[in-house]
């Protein structure tokens, strides 16, 4: 029989939470990779690439909440998540993000 301990769907081991952790720590660097192809694109103009852009945020904020939620996710060193973390985590990349897609719309690379 298998052991009930190792179904319990909070195991930090199992495939779900690995794609999670994956989603929410290439969260900033995705955020900077389109960021520079809204830059490529004429100056304010809103199309698509806007919109997937600010996805991938919202994406990566969620992919993060439910780390820790229900696989009871660690941060990028291994600690324990705390609120304060995904709070951290969800403003610096709101702001990073806010940041990074002014700057796309306002240049043309």
């Amino acid at each position: 029989m298998s052991d009930p301990q190792s179904l319990d769907p909070r195991d930090t081991s199992n495939s779900g939470n690995l794609g999670l952790r994956l989603i929410w720590m290439v969260g900033f660097p995705a955020v900077v990779v389109y960021a520079m192809k809204i830059s490529k694109q004429p100056e304010w103009s809103f199309n698509v690439h806007d919109l997937v852009f600010w996805c991938v945020v919202a994406i990566a904020i969620t992919a993060r909440v439910q780390d820790a939620r229900r696989y009871r996710g660690l941060t990028a060193i291994g600690a324990p998540t705390t609120r304060r973390h995904l709070i951290g985590y969800s403003v610096a990349l709101v702001l990073t993000a806010a940041v990074l897609w002014s700057f796309g719309n306002s240049v043309d690379l």
